[in-house]
């Protein structure tokens, strides 16, 4: 599954993945989810699906709690503190009782047999420096071995990756949680969370990374990841390929709850009129997101492509290539590990096993295209797009969309419209995707059942002004005290650039002073 950021919207995800949950819970065995990536809210959906499905956790009611009835507005407040306009610690203290009660109700006959491997992207504030292998070769060659040299370069995203097994236990969530929340931090509402990655130190090294240098705290400032990589269809790309995946069926499913816009030349982006400032701000945000996206579902078509390709011409050769000629692609493939390990020596990185000796023409191929081990993979999308007989779109179907995706932290019903907005439209997918297949009746049923479970849809858009006045009251205190970290915090940066001068001016006037006692 991959599982990005949405705010408040992440009762939507909170819906669809229940109803994923109970459908995997249900196959007795056909269905199981080993890898989720995820980004923002979608960590926090990953995390607990996580346990529902190690640990036999009703998906309904789980969700239900982390979703519609713990992220409230009157949770999320700072109160007097102005560090941010929002706050997560009381969101942390319900978390964290919600994860510990648990153990309860739980049914161990509902858990999955296979582990989970939860990857959730984070931006880190201050950067992280690798050293890439360059390498050049001389024109024209002289014979003489090609010169490598490092290139470094920084990024600012960074992953938190937990591998919970079956049988898991609550402190194993518990542990995960700062890093859901860390992934969640968005900089519109909340402050940045400190991680302390000392235990992953050597795995950082092992990937080329040189800061922070050796000797210091290896404890980072993180905020939200989604604002770098929201929707991480290429981590779950890589997070599978560590995966040994046997004979079945691999499917990744994707929750889209923003689809990339009009699919004609019609709107304000193709209109003679000038776009405002604002929108054409707002929207350049989003743009992001989705490029991110379309690069991914590229670069993954891109793949499958190949390996069709590899298919189609391993099955007209297979018989044809002789003895001489299969030695002479292996011996293309070991020069490609060889190449590869070199450049990794380079800059620190374990060295890697080379290729496995290949029996037919399909490996012989698959190994010279550095595609060994992977297979096609098709992605199935859940979005309020695809399953609404209406044609609204996502704004017009989205309860807590206003406010910038937190509107529904002000209402519990908005919340809850979208929990079972999600619900319908995964157990419209799981409906198609399902036919034919031997737990087709039983998933369906048990999804049947789940309704009554789910909370009712709204009728009508969600807005601002449908409120109720105690909210719209809390809106305006939370207005009023966005004003007053904004003051606070311009304040510090204020004295801190005064600061900042007055060391310059002290410096001039002391060499200044030397000057005319010289």
């Amino acid at each position: 599954m991959m599982l990005p950021g949405a705010v408040s919207l992440g009762a939507y995800e909170g819906g669809a993945v229940a109803a994923i949950l109970l459908a995997v819970q249900a196959s007795d065995g056909d269905l199981v989810i080993d890898a989720i990536a995820s980004a923002s809210a979608g960590s926090m959906t990953g995390l607990i699906a996580s346990r529902a499905l190690l640990c036999g956790s009703d998906p309904i009611t789980l969700m239900k709690k982390t979703w519609v009835d713990l992220p409230s507005i009157q949770t999320l407040e700072a109160d007097e503190n102005l560090q941010a306009p929002l706050s997560m610690e009381g969101l942390i203290d319900g978390a964290t009782r919600l994860l510990s009660g648990l153990e309860a109700t739980e049914d161990p006959s509902r858990t999955q047999g296979v582990d989970v491997r939860l990857s959730m992207a984070l931006t880190a504030l201050g950067g992280l420096t690798y050293n890439f292998a360059r390498t050049e070769f001389e024109n024209p060659p002289s014979g003489n071995t090609p010169k490598t040299d490092v290139l470094p370069a920084t990024t600012y995203s960074d992953l938190f990756d937990v591998h919970l097994p079956v049988g898991a236990q609550n402190s194993d969530f518990t542990a995960a949680l700062k890093a859901a929340m860390a992934s969640g931090a968005t900089p519109v509402g909340f402050p940045p969370r400190l991680l302390d990655r000392s235990d992953d130190r050597a795995s950082y090294a092992d990937k080329g990374i040189v800061t922070p240098p050796d000797g210091q705290p290896f404890k980072l400032w993180y905020s939200d990841g989604g604002d770098i990589d929201n929707q991480p269809l290429g981590r779950l790309i890589d997070l599978i390929g560590t995966i040994d995946e046997g004979p079945d069926q691999r499917v990744i499913v994707m929750l889209n709850i923003e689809p990339a816009g009009e699919p004609t030349f019609q709107g304000t982006w193709f209109e003679k009129e000038q776009p405002s400032w604002l929108s054409t701000l707002l929207h350049v945000n989003h743009i992001r997101s989705q490029q991110n996206l379309y690069s991914d579902l590229e670069q993954l078509e891109k793949i499958n492509q190949r390996l069709r390709w590899i298919d189609e011409v391993a099955s007209a050769l297979d018989r044809e290539f002789d003895p001489e000629t299969r030695a002479v692609a292996a011996n293309l493939a070991a020069e490609r590990s060889n190449i590869d390990n070199s450049l990794r020596a380079k800059v620190g990185a374990p060295q890697t096993d080379g290729p496995v000796p290949a029996q037919t023409v399909r490996e012989l191929l698959l190994q010279a295209a550095g595609l060994e081990g992977k297979r096609q993979i098709p992605v199935e999308v859940i979005s309020p797009e695809i399953d609404d007989t209406d044609q609204l779109t996502a704004k017009q179907q989205l309860s807590g969309e206003f406010l910038f995706h937190f509107g529904g932290f002000f209402d519990a019903t908005y919340r809850g419209s979208d929990f079972a907005l999600g619900y319908k439209d995964a157990e419209g997918w799981l409906t198609r995707w399902l036919k034919g297949q031997d737990c087709e009746e039983k998933v369906l049923q048990a999804l049947t059942a789940g309704r009554a479970s789910v909370p009712p849809l709204l009728e009508g858009n969600a807005s601002a002004r449908r409120l109720s006045l105690v909210n719209k009251i809390r809106g305006v205190d939370l207005l009023g005290h966005i004003v007053r970290v904004t003051a606070y915090d311009t304040g510090l940066d204020i004295a801190a650039e005064t600061e900042r001068v007055e060391s310059v001016l002290r410096r001039v006037f002391d060499v200044l002073g030397k000057k005319d006692e010289g």
